[in-house]
């Protein structure tokens, strides 16, 4: 029964927080934003407000980062980093999926920590979920950064990665908005040595 209450009051005790500029609202990259942007064609704007664009507005306020998609006939592979200290150590987002690719275009929605790929999903149909925004965890499952939690700044980048045909039309796209990082929640079972890593 103690070790019981104990995980219960770890689990209730576990805090989730947004990230610095977490739901974009400081602005475009470069006017305001804490995000750096990367992308191959710089007159697109990648955190934007989608209900003018998409028809739908932001998870939270008015912005959020708009990955992939067709920009001067150009499918874009593009990408947002923070530099930033990574604790707790799970992230998790809030996301809205327009997947128009052909059969033989390929997209990867990639997490990377200086440069290290932490996480890789490929896009498909199932991530078609326009006008409803959907928990990262959901399809894209546990996206943990753990080996990054030391106390260090460390570069943090959410990429976009279309294989595109360039034939103008079609390409993956992709909402993300609520960028937390949380703690792994105590579960039953757990030993007391992973609890005192975690917490």
């Amino acid at each position: 029964m103690r070790v019981l209450i104990v995980l219960l009051m770890l689990a209730s005790a576990a805090s989730a927080g947004l990230v610095n500029d977490g739901s974009f609202e400081n602005g475009e990259c470069d006017a305001g934003s804490a995000w750096t942007c990367f992308t191959e064609t710089p007159e697109c704007v990648t955190i934007v407000d989608p209900l003018g664009s998409w028809g739908f507005p932001a998870y939270d306020g008015v912005n959020a980062v708009w990955l992939g998609g067709v920009c001067e006939n150009v499918g874009i592979s593009n990408q947002v980093c923070q530099d930033m200290i990574i604790s707790p150590s799970q992230l998790t987002f809030w996301w809205m999926g327009a997947y128009t690719l052909e059969a033989e275009q390929e997209a990867w929605i990639e997490v990377r920590v200086d440069g290290v790929i932490a996480h890789r999903s490929q896009l498909g149909l199932e991530h078609h979920t326009l006008g409803t925004w959907a928990y990262s965890e959901d399809l894209f499952g546990l996206i943990d950064l753990l080996p990054w939690e030391d106390g260090a700044s460390h570069t943090l980048c959410i990429i976009m990665d279309n294989l595109y045909s360039n034939n103008g039309s079609t390409a993956a796209n992709l909402l993300v908005d609520y960028l937390e990082l949380n703690h792994p929640v105590a579960t039953q079972g757990m030993s007391f040595s992973t609890l005192k890593v975690l917490y």
